[in-house]
């Protein structure tokens, strides 16, 4: 995930995985640089050539110099304690012998500084930017190490207490300016913040100006939606996914999308099965406001669906474990169908490209149809009565069926073949007139003689026929004119008139009277 800290007045980007069960931060000190370089260009190419010069002594540490620095910061996790004390002394230690130190080390386990010899110098990590002391976001994401959770704290600021005022009638810039300012990387609060982008973009589509007043009907939502923000320190939400377990054999990957007029969503769960039984931890999810060009509901779930796969794809590549299964849900039947056609190409490009990017990285077998009331996405594409802002709520812990056997899953459905958003098909219509009665063919009856017996120069004979009659009954003008013409085909384009459908053609007779049109290869020198 992306953290933001405090370092020196500046934003530093951090990342961090929650598959570990201890996790090290520490802050990264350098000495003035005379190099022409930016600093974090400077930063960045001494980093490098340190690991290079240390890989085949530190190999672990010039792995985690190389893979586990951001900017100014150092941020490993780690399975065992021993491991983690070995391997962030060894960085230590070349970063010294590049005049760098480490300092202000965080851990959600005290042995781990007290191996490493440092004393954390704060409680609570602060994942905000803050400048000169005055938080700059209003809502600060932070994580406490002793509780190893990421919890959600407010800047109480006299002006951010009068925006949530309930006497309050906000501006537009007030409410984008809160929206706007909270930090949810990972999308673990994605079902509640999304609902305040949707505000902001229906007070753009009425035209409320920049500094002016939100009108009523709009200052109601705005007030839920406030009203809410304030619950969210209720939020303990865990950094590791699982603590006791340590095989993951059996880890699944769990994807739900939906859509609905104002936003689609996505969410990932993993499930890893114990012989205590299932386990079930949330990943991340992402959501997106509907455009406001309407598009049909089926298009948005099918968009949805595009959004999850590519999370998906994303989580996998940044996770060490290796996934054994993977599920992806939706109540959709239209995209079901979609997705499980045997040829997407005859639907609507909007469709079939986004289906085609779909099935390159998923198989139709792995898509699964699940009710709206199981769907964990739906709590973020729909307001109904405000989202529960507690542990309990289902977006953090997962629906229900996934803590149960597959055999007690969502039963599927059958899944029909839809017609909407097929391509239409265009033919082009000739009319000839009453099919004629050749002798020719006449006495091929009288002679009984069928396709598989007659010789070459038959069937030729009878195709050279047919194309004659056809010819003469939607080009009789242009035959007529040709016919009574001489030489080659060049010389015989400007004989049928312009205002044929043939001329461009440059149409001539062959030698058996067949109307044929001069093609490349004859005009080649």
């Amino acid at each position: 995930m992306s953290w933001k800290c405090s370092t020196n007045s500046k934003c530093v980007h951090l990342i961090a995985s929650r598959n570990a069960s201890y996790s090290v931060l520490a802050q990264q000190t350098y000495h003035k640089s005379t190099s022409w370089m930016s600093p974090h260009l400077d930063r960045t190419a001494h980093r490098h050539r340190r690991s290079a010069q240390f890989v085949h002594e530190y190999p672990r540490a010039a792995a985690a110099i190389k893979n586990k620095h951001y900017v100014d910061d150092y941020l490993d996790n780690f399975e065992m304690i021993e491991e983690a004390i070995a391997v962030v002394n060894e960085v230590k230690l070349v970063h010294s012998k590049g005049g760098f130190t480490l300092r202000r080390f965080l851990s959600n386990e005290p042995e781990v500084l007290q191996g490493i010899g440092e004393e954390a110098e704060v409680e609570v990590k602060n994942l905000h930017l803050e400048r000169d002391g005055k938080s700059e976001s209003v809502l600060g994401m932070k994580w406490i190490p002793n509780e190893d959770v990421f919890i959600y704290a407010f800047g109480m600021r006299e002006d951010l207490q009068c925006i949530l005022n309930n006497d309050h009638v906000p501006t537009t810039h007030a409410v984008a300016w809160v929206v706007m300012s909270l930090f949810d990387p990972l999308g673990l609060i994605a079902f509640f913040l999304v609902h305040g982008n949707i505000l902001i973009q229906e007070l753009w589509a009425i035209g409320i100006g920049w500094g002016q007043e939100i009108p009523h009907n709009i200052n109601e939502h705005w007030r839920q939606w406030a009203d809410l923000l304030q619950q969210l320190d209720l939020l303990r939400i865990p950094r590791c996914y699982f603590h006791s377990s340590k095989d993951y054999a059996r880890l699944q990957i769990h994807l739900f999308v939906d859509a609905s007029e104002t936003a689609y969503a996505c969410a990932v769960y993993f499930r890893l099965e114990t012989d205590r039984g299932a386990e079930v931890a949330f990943v991340g999810a992402k959501t997106k406001v509907a455009s406001l060009k309407t598009l049909s509901i089926p298009r948005l779930e099918l968009k949805a669906a595009v959004l999850g796969i590519r999370l998906m794809e994303t989580i996998q590549r940044y996770h060490t474990h290796t996934v054994s299964r993977r599920y992806f849900w939706s109540d959709a039947n239209t995209v079901l169908a979609w997705v499980r056609s045997t040829d997407h190409r005859r639907y609507h490009k909007f469709v079939a490209v986004r289906v085609g990017e779909i099935l390159s990285s998923t198989q139709q077998s792995e898509w699964r149809w699940v009710p709206s009331m199981h769907n964990v996405a739906d709590l973020a594409t729909k307001w109904n009565n405000g989202p529960q802002m507690t542990m309990e709520n289902p977006w953090f812990r997962g629906p229900a069926f996934l803590y149960e056997p597959e055999e007690h899953w969502p039963k599927q459905r059958t899944v029909t073949p839809t017609e909407e958003e097929l391509r239409p098909t265009h033919f082009h219509a000739v009319h000839f007139a009453p099919a004629m009665v050749f002798k020719r063919f006449d006495r091929y009856v009288e002679r009984k003689i069928i396709w598989n017996s007659a010789t070459s120069d038959e069937l030729q004979r009878a195709e050279r026929a047919l194309l004659k009659t056809g010819q003469s009954e939607l080009y009789a003008e242009e035959i007529a004119i040709l016919v009574k013409t001489q030489g080659p085909p060049e010389n015989r384009r400007a004989i049928v008139d312009k205002s044929s459908s043939i001329y461009t053609k440059c149409p001539f007779l062959d030698e058996n009277d067949i109307l044929r049109s001069r093609g490349r290869i004859s005009a080649a020198p």
